[in-house]
C-alpha cells in the first residue's frame, strides 16, 4: 500500500511540475544579468541582492591495469526564483561581483 501511495506522489508531483524550479548552470559563456534575478524581496532587507545558488560534486574511482583513477565533476547552478535585488540599490560593479 505504501509503495503505491508513493508511486502515485511521485506521478503527481512529476505531473504537475512541483518541486521543479527554473536553473540556470554556470558557464563561462554566460554571464548573469539582473532579468536573471526574479525573486522578491522583503523591504526590511538591508541587503543590495541576494544570489541562491548551489555547488555539487560527485566522484568515482575505477581500477584499470593494477592503478587507481579518481574522476571528479563539479557543478554549480543559480536559481532565479530565489535570487533577487533591489533596483535602486545595484549597480553593474555589483552584478560584477
Amino acid at each position: 500500500m505504501a509503495r503505491i501511495l508513493l508511486f502515485y506522489l511521485l506521478l503527481i508531483c512529476s505531473v504537475t511540475g512541483y518541486g521543479q524550479e527554473e536553473v540556470i548552470p554556470w558557464s563561462a559563456d554566460r554571464k548573469l544579468e539582473w532579468s536573471d534575478f526574479k525573486g522578491k524581496f522583503l523591504k526590511t532587507e538591508w541587503a543590495a541582492a541576494t544570489t541562491a545558488s548551489s555547488i555539487s560534486y560527485r566522484f568515482s574511482t575505477h581500477e584499470k591495469n593494477g592503478q587507481w583513477f579518481v574522476d571528479f565533476e563539479v557543478g554549480c547552478e543559480f536559481y532565479p526564483q530565489k535570487s533577487w535585488y533591489r533596483p535602486d540599490m545595484v549597480d553593474s560593479l555589483i552584478l560584477s561581483h
